[in-house]
Parts: structure tokens; C-alpha cells; sequence
């Protein structure tokens, strides 16, 4: 029990009094060594001793650590067989050919110096433009005048005609100058926006072919995604986009034989890459199956002994070994292996002191945010008002009145009795 200097209250206290109550803003490695100090439930068996506790030597956290492993581990062997799928190989030849063009139809020496410069010619254009519109308007208003004299008198002024046919002339040649120089400028701005587009373009490409992008290289990876995702998966974004939480990782593996199915169909079962992801898989079925007894068993809230753990734990990590044997142990793994077991013979639970009662309320606090996202009580009132005198516009009543009328029937008469 957690009692005294380790009793909650006691902790409490301390790391309030630590963090001003917890304003402070303070450095990392500050906050860790007062959580280190004061810590979790673990502090009084004596799990929570650093550098355990740093490695989230915790049943919840152990849990989905090796869940997201897992699946990171099968993404990572389809990415593998997946990088010489027709995807992957077309956008590797896509990338070529902008770089080409890039480096020689949509260079700078062939498009000009920058976009600075299209906006100069721009400019051009519309001084251009006013000076077009300026000659045809001086050349009509002249040519205007001449038919009126034309018009009083017999004879025709010569000088008069000469003048309008320059003034005509130079309309013609301004609106010569308009139309080349806006062709200029179109050919420009494409080339300029055709350059642009295909920067962006190499860029995305380059991020997907180096890995960094979550997008699958081929049909492996997205059959096994849409796999996951159609057996009930739930990425959240709080969990990096890919990890799950360890329920749903667990549900997950319940399916896993399903979701396998999925990924199966990436590719001909007679191909080379449909041997070999049916083979790896298979492996995969039988490890998934040792991962949610292993968990189950952590997880329960009953007592335990260390004989069934490490039953349980060394099916598991022959299942691990044989459907990942290149894959290196990491901290979670190492704590579950060398830390949980002992603490299971010490104290004969595991569990039942898991962080799952807390880590639960978080699910239940999003649930209510997501109610009503408006942290202003006069904002959530105003916005459950609303919601409610929807019912009361003419057209959701008219509405509602003929759906149950519709809906409900005649009343039943009295039973007829018989002799």
C-alpha cells in the first residue's frame, strides 16, 4: 500500500509544491527527476527506479509498445517487397523526368531570372496597353472630324487624310506591340508556373521515395493498412498517426488472421512477392495469436504467479524470434523480459496496478470534449439551445408529424376470445 512519504497526498503535495503549483514552466530533464521523485503507483513496490521507469516500464505501455512494433515490423517487411511494385518503380521514373525537365526545358536560363521579372513585364504590358488604347482613341476622334468635313465640302483635305491614316497607323502598330508582348507574357507566366508546380512535385516525390512519407511504396502496404482499418484499427493522431492504443491493438490482434488475409491479396499467390509475404505472414498469425494471450495475461486483474508468466512469455518470444529475427530488442521488450517477472513474483499481480483505471479517463474526457468543443459555458449553452429549438421550425415538424404518422398504426382492438 502507498502509505506515508509515498501515500498519493504525499506526492501530490511535493510535486506541487516543486512546480508552483504547476505553473513553473520547467526543463525536461527537471520535470522528469520530479516525476522520477514522486512518481507513479509503482513508486512503493519499486518499479518506478530510473531507468526503468524511463523506458514506460508499465503494463499499458509495455503492451502497446509491442503491438506498434509489431505492425511497424510487417510494415516495414511489405515496404521491402513492395519497392519493386509498379507504384513505387512509377514514381521513381515520374521523379526522373521532372528533374530533367527541371534542370533543362524549366531552368532559370530558359524561363528567366525569377517571378520578379514577369511581374516587370507585366507592367509592361498594361503601359503598352494604355498607349494602344490611347491611338485609337485619337485616330477615331480624327477620323470622326474628317467625315464631318467630308461631309460640307466637296473637295478633300489632303494633309487632314494624312494625318488620320499615321494616327491609324500607330493604333495598328501599338496593338501589334499589345499582342506580342502578351504572348510574351503568357508563355512566360506558363513556363513559370510550370516550374513551380514542378518543384512541388519533386519535392513530394522525393519524401515518398525516401521513406519519410506514411504513404505505402505498393499494394502490400496499403491491403494491410486497409486490412487493419476495416478490422476496426484506430490510428489517432495523439498517437503519432500509425500506433494504436493497447485495447485497440489487442482487438487487433484478435483479427490479426483476418487482417493478413487482406495483405495476402496484394499480390498472385504464385509470384515471388506472393510467396513470400504468405510465408512471413504466416509467421505473423502465429506470433499475434502468443501477443494477445501474453497481454491478456498482463492485463488481467486477477492474481498471477511468475511460472504462468514465463510460460506465456517464452511462447512469445519464440513466435518473436522466428517471425522477426532481424528486428533488435528495444526498451519495452527488455523491460517485459528482465523487470516484469520479478515484479510479478514479488508482489504476485501485475494488472492490477496498471495505469489503465487513469489512462481510461482520457478516452472518456476526449468523448466530452468532442461534445462541445467551446470551452465557454455561455458558448455551450447558447449552442445546446440551438440544437434543441431546431425541433421547433415548421419544417422539422411538419417533418417529424408525418413520419409518425406514417409510422404508427392502428391501435389493436381487444383480444378475441374463443371457447
Amino acid at each position: 500500500p502507498r502509505e506515508g512519504a509515498n501515500s498519493t497526498k504525499a506526492c501530490h503535495d511535493r510535486i506541487m509544491t516543486a512546480t508552483g503549483g504547476g505553473c513553473l514552466p520547467l526543463p525536461e530533464n527537471r520535470k522528469r527527476e520530479i516525476t522520477s521523485a514522486n512518481g507513479s503507483c509503482f513508486h512503493a513496490p519499486g518499479i518506478d527506479i530510473p531507468p526503468i521507469k524511463l523506458a514506460h516500464g508499465e503494463v499499458v505501455h509495455i503492451g502497446g509498445g509491442i503491438i506498434n512494433h509489431f505492425n511497424s515490423a510487417i510494415f516495414a517487411f511489405l515496404r521491402t517487397i513492395d519497392s519493386n511494385s509498379v507504384w513505387f518503380l512509377e514514381a521513381n521514373s515520374i521523379l526522373s523526368t521532372v528533374t530533367t525537365q527541371l534542370e533543362e526545358e524549366l531552368s532559370l536560363s530558359k524561363t528567366g531570372p525569377s517571378s520578379s521579372q514577369y511581374r516587370k513585364d507585366v507592367l509592361e504590358s498594361q503601359r503598352l496597353l494604355r498607349e494602344e488604347r490611347a491611338c485609337l482613341v485619337r485616330a477615331k476622334k480624327l477620323r470622326e472630324q474628317l467625315e464631318k468635313r467630308l461631309n460640307e465640302e466637296e473637295s478633300v483635305d489632303q494633309v487632314a487624310l494624312a494625318e488620320v491614316e499615321s494616327a491609324e497607323a500607330q493604333a495598328i502598330e501599338a496593338l501589334n506591340a499589345v499582342l506580342k508582348h502578351a504572348k510574351h507574357d503568357t508563355d512566360l507566366a506558363h513556363q513559370i508556373k510550370l516550374r513551380k508546380g514542378n518543384t512541388e512535385l519533386k519535392k513530394l516525390l522525393e519524401k515518398y521515395i525516401k521513406g519519410s512519407s506514411k504513404k505505402p511504396f505498393g499494394p502490400g502496404e496499403y491491403c494491410f493498412k486497409a486490412g487493419l482499418s476495416v478490422c476496426g484499427a484506430n490510428f489517432l493522431t495523439q498517437h503519432g498517426g500509425s500506433d494504436l492504443t493497447t485495447d485497440n491493438g489487442m482487438d487487433v490482434m484478435e483479427r490479426f488472421d483476418e487482417i493478413a488475409t487482406y495483405a495476402e491479396q496484394a499480390y498472385p499467390e504464385e509470384s515471388e512477392e506472393g510467396k513470400k509475404i504468405r510465408e512471413f505472414l504466416e509467421l505473423c498469425r502465429l506470433l499475434a495469436k502468443e501477443i494477445a494471450e501474453l497481454l491478456a495475461f498482463m492485463k488481467s486483474q486477477k492474481k498471477c504467479n511468475a511460472t504462468d508468466f514465463l510460460d506465456k512469455l517464452d511462447k512469445f518470444l519464440k513466435r518473436w524470434d522466428a517471425a522477426l529475427p532481424d528486428k533488435e530488442y528495444f526498451l519495452k521488450l527488455h523491460h517485459l523480459i528482465h523487470h516484469v517477472v520479478e515484479f510479478i513474483k514479488r508482489y504476485g499481480m501485475c494488472g492490477r496496478v496498471s495505469a489503465e483505471s487513469f489512462e481510461a479517463i482520457h478516452a472518456l474526457i476526449a468523448k466530452l470534449k468532442s461534445m462541445s468543443r467551446s470551452q465557454s459555458t455561455l458558448n455551450r449553452i447558447k449552442t445546446t439551445n440551438g440544437k434543441l429549438q431546431t425541433v421547433m421550425k415548421p419544417e422539422v415538424m411538419s417533418a417529424t408529424e408525418t413520419y409518425t404518422e406514417r409510422s404508427t398504426g392502428k391501435k389493436r382492438g381487444p383480444y378475441l376470445q374463443y371457447d
